[in-house]
């Protein structure tokens, strides 16, 4: 098959190129703000100033959207939120733009999203994908996100995505340097929600909602088994060999990083419902073993 994504050359994207390229047949055009060539069989850059889709690329199966500023990136500003806001809808409509451009349309159009959008107030009880928005700016950028994905003639599916973790790059690494330098901890009381996918899920189930056509809508990409930050911290440690005796307390946090902290104290319990109803099976869907694959 053919895929068209933006924003391929980051964390998620990078990954999820190379797992289709080792799959036979299939094609990847990446757009990319700067001019870029490829020696890489199947792997061709297109360039593109974030607001336009050169129509001239012609059709392909699927469209995949990844575009968007790093919401943690920099201290939340009202500046940063502008780039944060405009960057995500910009592309979004630009995708919308394109495939409702085309003669032959793609298959599906895969509505980058992210678990934010259910909002960073710590929570316990579970959530699927028909729980409410949230109401903070992680919420909004999200909601904006999702809103200007819809419209395209073809199916669509928004991908909620977790805390992605892999073995290059990514949150994992940040997480990890604490735990290395022996003062490793759960933020706050350790209550709050992690939601989490191993980065083979991840590429994995969005192989399997690009195949199974009558999945629409959102997607949370999540491992099926809550844990929670306590959870997780005891895992990451274990995995580690290092202590894991210190606590963060969520007072620093909010002196460190501002509004931003809630990316890291906050939290739901979300289920990925849709995947579990379709059938798809997970293969890391406890913390421990997709940490021991990562870092073992």
């Amino acid at each position: 098959m053919k895929y068209l994504i933006t924003g391929g050359t980051g964390f998620i994207g990078t990954y999820y190129t190379d797992h289709l390229l080792k799959q036979r047949g299939n094609e990847v055009i990446i757009l990319s703000r700067g001019a870029k060539l490829s020696n890489r069989k199947g792997l061709t850059f297109e360039q593109w100033d974030g607001k336009t889709i050169p129509q001239s690329i012609g059709p392909v199966d699927v469209v995949l959207n990844l575009a968007g500023a790093g919401i943690a990136d920099k201290r939340w500003t009202d500046a940063w939120k502008k780039v944060v806001k405009d960057s995500r809808e910009r592309a979004a409509k630009a995708c919308v733009e394109f495939i409702n451009g085309q003669m032959e349309k793609p298959k599906v159009f895969l509505a980058g999203s992210a678990i934010g959008y259910y909002g960073g107030d710590p929570g316990e009880e579970p959530l699927d994908e028909t729980g409410p928005a949230g109401e903070d700016f992680m919420a909004e950028v999200c909601k904006l996100w999702e809103d200007s994905s819809q419209g395209a003639d073809t199916r669509t599916v928004i991908l909620r995505t977790g805390v992605v973790m892999g073995r290059d790059g990514g949150p994992l690494k940040e997480i990890m340097k604490p735990y290395s330098m022996f003062v490793g901890g759960p933020i706050g009381d350790g209550k709050q929600g992690f939601p989490w996918i191993h980065m083979e899920d991840w590429a994995l189930a969005t192989d399997f909602v690009v195949e199974n056509e009558f999945i629409s809508g959102p997607v949370n990409l999540v491992a099926p088994t809550f844990t929670n930050a306590q959870t997780f911290s005891d895992a990451l440690a274990s995995v580690m060999h290092r202590p894991n005796l210190f606590h963060v307390p969520r007072f620093a946090l909010e002196i460190l990083l501002g509004e931003a902290s809630i990316v890291a104290w906050g939290g739901y319990n979300l289920i990925p419902d849709v995947l579990k109803k379709a059938g798809y099976q997970f293969k890391f869907p406890e913390i421990k073993g997709a940490l021991k694959d990562l870092l073992g």
